[in-house]
């Protein structure tokens, strides 16, 4: 059993959602951390050449709500994408931010 996030209003296309909070560390130190503590919330940031320079954002310490946000409808089980990210640099430092890719009812 696991999180789903559901609107609680209808949202625009193009609306921000919310950015994509974690740790961002190599593919290499995502598997240690993983032997340490299991985590499935990665968002993959960008590919590098090997392990230690493809970029990941590991949630764990911090963390928010885009962790849960997925695209199975839990009414009907139907895939339904409703939120497409970007990827950018705010301030020095790799973002992730989800927006809503098309209108996104209530519920």
């Amino acid at each position: 059993m696991g999180y789903d996030v559901i609107a609680d209003k209808d949202l625009p296309e193009g609306m921000l959602v919310c950015e994509y909070v974690g740790d961002v560390m190599s593919f290499r130190k995502v598997i240690e951390k993983n032997f340490e503590e299991h985590n499935d919330s990665l968002f993959e940031l960008s590919v590098g050449k090997n392990s230690d320079e493809t970029l990941y954002i590991r949630p764990s310490k911090y963390t928010n709500m885009a962790r849960f946000i997925n695209g199975v409808n839990i009414h009907t089980g139907k895939t339904k994408i409703n939120v497409a990210s970007v990827r950018m640099m705010c301030k020095g430092r790799p973002g992730v931010f989800l927006y809503t890719n098309r209108k996104v009812t209530k519920g």
